[in-house]
Parts: C-alpha cells; structure tokens; sequence
C-alpha cells in the first residue's frame, strides 16, 4: 500500500471514529440507591466504576440519575427533562471535571433486589456513551427530598 494511500485510510478511519460513535463501555462495579432529583422529587441513581463503590465513587465514574423513585416496572427517562421522565448523567474522570449528558436516554427495571438497565447519552465534548448495566441496590436510607 502506498503511503499516501495509508495516510489517508488512518485519517478517514480516525474522523470516524471521533465524537458521535457509541463507546460501549463496560465497567467493573455498579451500584443503585435512592437519591433526590434537583427539583427536590425522589431520584434513582446509579454509579458505575471500575473501583468498588462504597459511600462515595472513585474516578473514573459514570453517574446516572433518572428523577423517579426507586421503580418497580421499567422506566425511560431522557437527559435533560426535569420532571419525573428527566435524567441526567455524567462521566467524571481523574484530574478532569465532570462532563455532563446533553441528550439521551436512560432505562432501568427492578431485577432480582437490584437494577438492570441501559443508557445512550451524548456528553456535552461529543463524546456518546452507550452501555447496560446491572447494579445492587446499596444499603442506604431513602434520603428525605424536599
């Protein structure tokens, strides 16, 4: 193959892949709890790491917040609502600050004394982010909302 030719596959291939592709992402850990939604509602958040998640994650960690209490049927919210179908999601990554979702979705269902999910969600840099995701609930309290 000539140079040229090479040179100009890699730059295609590499304009490709840059911003709108999913990632797929699989991480290590995952954990649910009930949370509060920024309207004071009831919230379901879910933390993804590759580090054990105790009462606070480590980075890199994908937080995910649908603004529903803890559902016992499958539920779709989308980035940005902020109403009961809201959500919001962020990837906060070591040394950075956090970049939140623009748009999206996020789906979870009860399953087995935890949640199962999956998530499509584009960050605020272009980058999208797609996964599933199967997480205990964590032995917390129902924090008091509003």
């Amino acid at each position: 193959m000539k140079p040229l030719t090479l040179a100009c596959l890699l730059l295609l291939g590499g304009c490709a892949a840059e911003g709108g592709e999913p990632d797929g992402t699989t991480w290590r850990y995952a954990s649910a709890s009930p949370d509060c939604a920024p309207f004071d509602g009831p919230a379901t958040t879910v933390l993804l790491s590759d580090s054990v998640i105790t009462d606070s994650a480590v980075t890199p960690y994908l937080r995910i917040s649908a603004y529903v209490a803890v559902p016992r049927t499958e539920v779709q919210a989308g980035i940005g609502g902020n109403g009961p179908a809201g959500a919001s999601a962020g990837l906060c990554e070591t040394g950075r600050d956090c970049v939140w979702a623009d748009q999206g979705w996020v789906r979870i269902r009860p399953a087995g004394g935890g949640l199962d999910g999956s998530y499509d969600f584009t960050l605020h840099d272009g980058r999208r982010l797609t996964g599933r995701f199967s997480a205990p609930m964590a032995n917390r309290p129902r924090p008091l909302c509003g």
